[in-house]
């Protein structure tokens, strides 16, 4: 099998450039084989630019486009990378790692809805600080200062529950490698109820605004991993002759330089 005799090449660069090189191989036929070296030799085509070759594809428009948007997409990928790798730093979860991209995409949006659900997102726009907003006015116009003591009580208790839950479900590498200020309980008591909120809003819109960010970015990602597999999926039936042996036409130079660059 061709895919299979290309997956054990022992010289693939070798390899690749006999093919590129002949001229009786016509463009259909060569472009099924480049896209077979580049799934089958992914390390190879992101340490060499394989574009080096364009000069010799000028009249194999589709093997070269099959070279040149992998490579757009694998630029594309790589410039999402970093903030997928802080993201890994941040996010401490040995479980979520082993997972297959679609299954992770999943798994952040329901990380998601429960993190909203603690601050009442899911349900409704009317967010859990926009609600203590709303008690703190009613706190100011009641002549009750029992009243008063009393529902900041129970709110205090509330939010630093829901603080409590937040800093579980992301842990603190989290908060630390995104710069989100962590208060102690102690410290967020001493706070007044309505620098409380702020806090509470303050936390909500920083995790809030990150996921949206990192889930986007996966999203990205795996588009254009799917994007590269259409790319590379048309294996039909190829009639190329290869024999093990270098090409005699190849110079032993052009060997020392593939093998460089």
């Amino acid at each position: 099998m061709l895919e299979e005799y290309i997956k054990n090449l022992e010289f693939p660069l070798v390899a690749f450039y006999s093919i590129i090189m002949n001229k009786n191989i016509d463009d259909i036929n060569k472009s099924i084989f480049v896209k077979l070296f580049i799934n089958n030799h992914m390390d190879i085509v992101v340490e060499h630019n394989l574009l080096y070759f364009k000069s010799e594809l000028i009249d194999y428009p589709i093997t070269y486009n099959t070279i040149y948007d992998t490579y757009h997409i694998i630029s594309r990928q790589q410039s999402i990378i970093p903030y997928l790798a802080k993201f890994k730093k941040s996010y401490n979860n040995p479980f979520f790692w082993k997972q297959p991209i679609d299954k992770q995409i999943k798994y952040l949006q329901n990380v998601h809805m429960k993190f909203h659900s603690y601050f009442d997102a899911s349900k409704s726009l009317l967010y859990y600080h926009v609600k203590l907003k709303q008690i703190t006015e009613n706190i100011s116009n009641s002549v009750s200062s029992s009243v008063s003591s009393s529902v900041s009580s129970f709110h205090i208790e509330d939010m630093v529950d829901r603080l409590k839950r937040t800093y579980d479900l992301f842990k603190h590498n989290f908060f630390e490698e995104n710069n989100i200020i962590l208060i102690s309980m102690y410290e967020f008591i001493d706070l007044s109820f309505k620098n409380q909120i702020k806090y509470v809003e303050y936390i909500f819109n920083k995790i809030n605004i990150i996921m949206k960010q990192i889930i986007t970015y996966f999203e990205l990602y795996d588009n254009y991993r799917h994007q590269l597999i259409s790319i590379l999926s048309d294996k039909n039936m190829i009639d190329i002759t290869y024999s093990s042996e270098i090409d005699s036409d190849i110079d032993i130079n052009d060997m020392e330089f593939i093998n460089k660059n």
